[in-house]
């Protein structure tokens, strides 16, 4: 969450936390209007899930690395510079890569970054092939401010390539994908878990 020109801006992310917990969101919502402080006492247990969190990250990235598929990296890059990253993330889409690793979004008021985009064999605006959004979580379950989150990423995905995905993927922690379907609507979401590992093919 952030304020920009007396205007606050949601990730698909902040609309999972309001899922999962109001109490939260109003916090964070009057840090960003400068309200309140935001506390900096982070336990031992947060700082532990943020660490394994992006080590699975890193090495489901490294194993697509391994198995030879070809990958472009966006993020933010220079801090703030968000238009330039959303710039490249298009870039990276229209180039057919295999996948694009923190791909910068915006919609609606909304912006935030996809772990992962995933090409697939399905026409678009971008050429004979279209993506769908691959996020990475530590947990053994999927749940329900997931599958907002991934739909949101959907529905902004479906802006950029004139196509709307029919699925978005959580990579869990065992290494499993939950499956989320009717994702370009994140209202009507609904979470069914793939029973196979996934498997790296060769873009």
């Amino acid at each position: 969450m952030q304020r920009l020109n007396d205007r606050l801006l949601f990730s698909p992310s902040d609309l999972g936390r309001f899922l999962a917990c109001e109490h939260l969101t109003q916090l964070e919502v009057a840090v960003a209007l400068g309200e309140a402080l935001r506390a900096t006492e982070a336990s031992d247990y947060a700082d532990l899930l943020r660490r394994k969190g992006l080590e699975h990250e890193q090495a489901y990235l490294s194993s697509l690395r391994d198995a030879g598929c070809s990958i472009v990296e966006i993020g933010l890059g220079l801090p703030g510079d968000y238009a330039a990253g959303l710039a490249r993330t298009l870039d990276a889409m229209r180039s057919g890569a295999g996948y694009v690793y923190q791909a910068l979004f915006t919609a609606d008021g909304r912006r935030g970054i996809a772990d992962f985009l995933e090409r697939v064999d399905r026409p678009s605006a971008l050429g004979p092939f279209s993506n769908q959004v691959l996020d990475t979580k530590l947990a053994r379950h999927p749940r329900p401010e997931r599958a907002l989150q991934l739909s949101c990423y959907s529905q902004a995905l479906e802006r950029a390539q004139g196509l709307a995905p029919d699925l978005a993927y959580v990579v869990l922690g065992t290494r499993s994908r939950a499956r989320i379907i009717s994702c370009a609507s994140p209202a009507s979401a609904a979470i069914t878990c793939a029973t196979c590992a996934p498997r790296a093919s060769r873009r």
